[in-house]
């Protein structure tokens, strides 16, 4: 038996060997794009204008699309009255229908006042699930926060029994601080491949608290990582200057323009937030707390984090991804990320190692091979969240116009 269990172990150290051995000369596996470089359609993000949504609002919905040039695409917008997720391509658990019978059960039968057609009202109040599709959807507050407060208690108490199959695929929130709905878009491509993105908004159900509000995102800002290397690209880059007369040496990159930068030397990315849209808010206490009052209790004021997140179609970031958390750090230290446009050291003349020889490239510094004039240009985007259903995003441009050795 000894001698059986030593030869299996022979036999699976060889083909361990084996499979290092092929790894080592093919490689670990397929190279992927890190999450930062966007190279193909994609959603980067998803807002809904108010974010709170109370009565006599209407909301619009947006999204971040990187949409590559000569690509077509169509949109199709939804909502569900449920807390969906991304297992499920956020699809909706119920039909409109279904939804009207569903708080039609959980109204009891002794609360319909005589004569009262409470079915009639559910099919007018009640708004279509389709939201249309244009490259932005609009949601007015439907009904009264008395009514969206009864179907957010209609809703909990359908949704009580253990065998209710939507409990498995849906969640309802806690009804006194407002009532979360999943809006959806989904993006087809000309192939007709579908991108699916989703967002939670809150329809005011009568709290006290203040509304949450989107971050502003206002600008982006540019300089040289290394002051350093001032002297190898003032020449070639004029707003070096400007900004070099300035005491943190920041240049505010202009909306429609695409800003100069050179390959070779690393710069420094600033998202420009406006501090008086960060703001201090208070989460309900444990429900154990709310209990014994049967009122809802409040922990501590808080001030908002915010999670910053960067993305580029050319180039390499640094950071990508940082936390601002009052009390540990700045706006202006979480929002800054380093970048640059770097130059192979291993081929002089292929310096993005694209396999077209710098003479023949339309941008040697970017691997893109698309040949375009705008072959150079990098679009740069801030994305901002503020971890309680806010966010805002920009986009800016930059254009490698030369290098440094």
């Amino acid at each position: 038996m000894a001698s059986r269990s030593w030869s299996r172990m022979r036999w699976l150290g060889g083909v361990t060997l084996i499979m290092l051995l092929v790894m080592a000369h093919y490689g670990c596996g397929p190279e992927f794009a890190p999450y930062w470089r966007v190279d193909k359609l994609r959603v980067l993000s998803m807002r809904a204008t108010p974010i709170t949504l109370r009565p006599g609002d209407t909301a619009e919905l947006d999204a971040l699309v990187y949409i590559p040039e000569g690509e077509e695409v169509s949109y199709q917008w939804d909502w569900c009255p449920f807390q969906t997720s991304a297992d499920t391509q956020y699809e909706c658990p119920i039909t409109r229908e279904e939804l009207i019978e569903l708080l039609r059960d959980g109204i009891p039968e002794d609360q319909v006042p005589a004569g009262f057609d409470i079915d009639q009202l559910l099919e007018q109040l009640v708004p279509p699930l389709d939201l249309g599709t244009e490259p932005t959807a609009q949601f007015p507050y439907p009904g009264t926060p008395e009514f969206i407060l009864g179907i957010c208690n209609s809703l909990q108490l359908s949704l009580a029994g253990e065998d209710n199959e939507l409990n498995e695929v849906a969640g309802v929130s806690r009804c006194e601080e407002g009532y979360q709905a999943t809006f959806r878009v989904i993006i087809t491509d000309s192939s007709g491949e579908e991108f699916v993105s989703a967002k939670r908004i809150i329809l005011w159900t009568g709290s006290e608290q203040a509304n949450n509000e989107n971050p502003d995102v206002n600008g982006i800002e540019i300089r040289l990582q290394n002051p350093d290397d001032l002297s190898k690209v003032v020449d070639k880059l004029d707003w070096i200057s400007a900004s070099e007369a300035t005491e943190e040496r920041w240049y505010l990159l202009r909306e429609g323009e695409s800003t100069p930068i050179v390959a070779g030397v690393p710069f420094e990315f600033r998202s420009r937030v406006d501090p008086e849209s960060i703001q201090t808010f208070q989460r309900p206490a444990p429900m154990a707390a709310n209990n014994a009052t049967q009122e809802t209790e409040y922990l501590p004021p808080e001030t908002e984090s915010l999670v910053f997140r960067w993305f580029v179609t050319g180039g390499d970031l640094e950071d990508s991804r940082k936390i601002f958390a009052p009390d540990i750090n700045t706006i202006e230290e979480a929002g800054t990320t380093s970048f640059n446009i770097p130059l192979s050291q291993d081929s002089a003349n292929d310096w993005d190692e694209d396999g077209t020889n710098n003479g023949d490239d339309a941008c040697p510094y970017i691997a893109n091979g698309d040949g375009s004039a705008a072959a150079c240009t990098v679009s740069v985007w801030s994305v901002v969240r503020d971890g309680r259903l806010g966010v805002d995003w920009i986009e800016r441009r930059v254009e490698v116009i030369d290098h440094v050795e």
